[in-house]
């Protein structure tokens, strides 16, 4: 199960439902993994219970799964941090994702400071909001071309703000914008193999050079992060050794309940 959300909506709240339900309903006694990460909240002070901190957080996990889970912040302290917290059984976990080919992964792609010229884009200019604005805006900016043979459900906010939603055969991908100059910010998230992607790259990884350079083309970041979160141990062939135009601060590895983590931040020259 993967829930994504935004904004103040108490996500973890909804935890002991979550598993009483796949109790009930599928049997299950308890979840084999779970992964719980965010970046740093740009008004960590608007947030409501158990959102109020990033301990406030692993400790409502802690309660909730009734043991402690691996806690890891990644990138620089402050709004550019990445937090992870990850807990389950190891054993379980080995057994589920290394059983036939099934290879679970996860891409990621986190920007900030986006172009001036690519937010106006999301601004809703023309008074068409919801679904026929958010239709708009995705063929208007190029990301109706990142899954052409995708589901989408895409939506305008007013005055501003996008969010897509999109399925292709057992994956998914998102996108959420926030425009405004003071802290624009958008957010990619998928897990369909990149061979799906415009490119038809020949991979079944959901990383691909060519297609996080189209997704960061599109937004054209001051800064970014990439995580590639994967099952499979041939992590460093599924990234780029850098993008032209940008730097790169950071490169971080870590490996955890047979999962591996790779964590880089780039920001754009000053040599341009």
């Amino acid at each position: 199960m993967i829930i994504k959300t935004c904004g103040t909506t108490t996500l973890l709240a909804a935890l002991p439902d979550v598993l009483a339900m796949a109790h009930k309903y599928c049997g299950y006694q308890e979840p084999c993994i779970c992964f719980y990460s965010r970046k740093a909240f740009l008004f960590p002070e608007l947030q409501s219970e158990p959102h109020q901190s990033w301990k406030e957080e692993t400790d409502f996990m802690d309660r909730v799964f009734g043991k402690h889970g691996q806690v890891f912040t990644v990138g620089d302290a402050g709004s550019s941090a990445w937090y992870l917290y990850v807990t389950g059984h190891c054993d379980i976990a080995k057994t589920s994702i290394t059983s036939g080919n099934f290879c679970d992964e996860t891409l990621e792609i986190l920007m900030s400071d986006l172009d001036p010229g690519v937010a106006k884009g999301f601004y809703c200019d023309h008074g068409i909001t919801g679904s026929e604005g958010g239709k708009q805006v995705s063929e208007r900016t190029g990301i109706q071309k990142l899954y052409p043979n995708a589901k989408v459900d895409a939506f305008q906010f007013a005055p501003c703000g996008y969010s897509a939603n999109g399925l292709l055969e057992d994956g998914y991908f998102t996108i959420h914008v926030t425009p405004e100059p003071e802290w624009s910010y958008a957010s990619f998230e998928t897990n369909i193999p990149a061979s799906h992607s415009h490119g038809g790259h020949q991979t079944t990884s959901t990383a691909s050079p060519s297609l996080i350079r189209h997704v960061i083309d599109i937004f054209q970041p001051g800064s970014f992060s990439i995580i590639l979160l994967s099952s499979s141990g041939d992590m460093m062939n599924k990234l780029a050794n850098g993008y032209q135009g940008y730097e790169r601060l950071i490169h971080i590895c870590h490996s955890f309940y047979h999962y591996n983590l790779v964590f880089e931040q780039y920001e754009k020259s000053s040599k341009q």
